[in-house]
């Protein structure tokens, strides 16, 4: 997949991205190559316009595709474990491939775990930051505000508790 000068883009470890253009660049004495000019939030980054690269890249979800992120979020949770280092390794491994779908079920998990029991520092860190992503790609999909989309992603997963519950 080819992405063009203008396209949002998702980068599993830099978050959301516009792709600024392409640009021939030489890295570290190696061929020159094509990269992408990546601009996010801080700054800019450079990737490879490869397999490789364009791998690591994605297109923005569509706002198409809300509504089955909405369904993943009031799906039942995957219970996670009650040993904190198990729970860590196991949210660790599912975030090494952070798709949409992935920081959904993450949010999911580790939420529904705080209902049963509190969260400790590093799941609640966790949690924290990946709802932060899950609802800026969420709020630009949707074409609403950060604070609306933490707002709707929050109320969904506070209903679906409750729905459980009953």
């Amino acid at each position: 997949m080819h992405f063009k000068s203008g396209d949002i883009i998702v980068h599993p470890t830099y978050g959301i991205g516009k792709v600024a253009g392409i640009e021939e660049m030489q890295y570290q004495g190696s061929q020159i190559h094509p990269y992408y000019k990546i601009e996010i939030e801080n700054g800019v980054i450079w990737v490879q316009v490869d397999d490789a690269g364009e791998a690591r890249l994605r297109p923005l979800t569509p706002a198409s595709e809300l509504k089955i992120y909405r369904e993943i979020l009031t799906s039942p949770p995957t219970p996670l474990s009650e040993d904190r280092y198990k729970r860590f390794s196991e949210y660790n491994a599912r975030l090494k491939n952070p798709t949409f779908k992935v920081w959904c079920e993450v949010v999911r998990d580790l939420t529904a775990h705080g209902f049963i029991k509190r969260l400790n520092e590093y799941d609640s860190s966790t949690l924290r930051k990946v709802t932060d992503i899950l609802a800026k790609e969420w709020a630009l999909s949707a074409g609403i505000p950060i604070a609306e989309a933490i707002k709707e992603i929050k109320s969904t997963l506070q209903e679906a508790q409750q729905a459980r519950s009953q």
